[in-house]
Order: structure tokens, then C-alpha cells, then sequence
């Protein structure tokens, strides 16, 4: 039982009101307990949501840069895999006819090498950017008349951009793995332009 704040008059646990003075009645213990309940279920909902946050920030920030440079990387490996097919195929040519392809352009190159060589020939890169062939005589730039006896392939890396206006002109370079905007450049049988560990043994 309970008593009336107003009247002293012991009233029913269930009552609202004193049934002799009318006063409402304040709640008794149980439903302040509810009541805390609530309260600490709310902040301990809310306490659990930061930390879910929290721990869902440090994972993206762990997780998504890694993703993008690993993402990078296989573009980067796609594209020496497709200059080094695409050479394999050159070398066959220049083999069987004593110069290299004489093309001035990756389409003009895959109408001499499809489908005997190489089919189908490849002619973009990792980062879905043309591949630049170009082919000359000695010191020339260009296709020439004459035999084409240098030979070079040009990925412009993931900006697209190439470095320099003819594929003769690079003079070569190792440069670190995650420069992925840097060109990446096949000449003559092997990579004279790409990414490494420069100063390493067999770079």
C-alpha cells in the first residue's frame, strides 16, 4: 500500500488518484525503475552506434586506400603483360621479315600482325588509354621508306597523358611502383621506362 502525499491516506498501488482528496499521485518506485531502464537502454544504444561508427571510420580509412592502390597496381601489371604480348608478336614479325612492323600507329600495327602473329592485338592499356606505337631507321623519327630497325611501345599511365611527342624520344627510367602516372615504355625487347625499385639489382 501506499499514502496520499496530501491526505496520509493509504491508497492502492494501482490508484492514480486518492480516493479521499482527489491528488494525483506520484509514480511509485516500480516505474521509476522502468523508467531508468528506458534511459540506459537510450544511451547504451547510442554509445554502441558511435562505437560501430567509429570502428566503421578506421576500417575505411585502413581498407579503401589500400583497395584503390592494389586496383592501380593490377593495371599497372595488365599493362607490361599486354607491351610484352605485343612485343612477342613484333619479334615474330621482324624474324620472318627483317624489320619490324612498318606502322606509324597500334591500329595500323595490328592490320600487319592480326591474325598471323597475335589475334586479336591489343591496343589499349590497363587504364583503358591507347597504346602508341611507333617504329624508324636509325636516327630518324617515323616510319620511314627503309627498313624499321627500332622499334617502341608506350602505355601514357593512368592520366593518360604521354610524356613526350614521339616514343624515340624517352630516354629511360625506374621509377617507383606507385607512380602510376608516369609512362611506361617497351623498346627493342625490353622495358626501357618503368616501374621498379630504382637502383635494384637487374632494374
Amino acid at each position: 500500500m501506499r499514502q496520499c502525499l496530501q491526505c496520509g491516506r493509504e491508497v492502492s498501488p494501482a490508484a492514480t488518484h486518492c480516493p479521499a482528496c482527489g491528488s494525483p499521485l506520484e509514480a511509485g518506485p516500480q516505474a521509476s525503475k522502468k523508467g531508468s531502464r528506458g534511459v540506459f537502454w537510450i544511451l547504451a544504444a547510442v554509445g554502441c552506434g558511435v562505437l560501430v561508427l567509429v570502428a566503421v571510420g578506421v576500417v575505411a580509412a585502413i581498407f579503401i586506400p589500400n583497395f584503390l592502390d592494389a586496383t592501380q597496381k593490377a593495371k599497372q601489371k595488365r599493362t607490361m603483360s599486354e607491351l610484352r604480348t605485343l612485343a612477342v608478336a613484333i619479334e615474330g614479325y621482324r624474324a620472318e621479315q627483317g624489320e619490324a612492323p612498318p606502322a606509324g600507329s597500334i591500329d595500323e600495327l595490328a592490320a600487319l600482325l592480326e591474325p598471323e602473329y597475335l589475334d586479336p592485338v591489343p591496343r589499349i592499356d590497363g587504364w583503358q588509354h591507347p597504346i602508341r606505337y611507333a617504329c624508324w631507321t636509325g636516327d630518324a623519327f617515323g616510319t620511314q621508306s627503309g627498313t624499321c630497325d627500332a622499334y617502341r611501345l608506350v602505355s601514357p599511365g593512368r592520366d593518360g597523358v604521354f610524356e613526350h611527342e614521339h616514343p624515340a624520344e624517352y630516354p629511360g627510367e625506374v621509377y617507383p611502383l606507385s607512380d602510376y602516372d608516369r609512362d611506361i615504355v617497351f623498346a627493342d625487347g625490353f622495358f626501357i621506362q618503368h616501374p621498379g625499385v630504382p637502383g635494384a639489382a637487374g632494374s
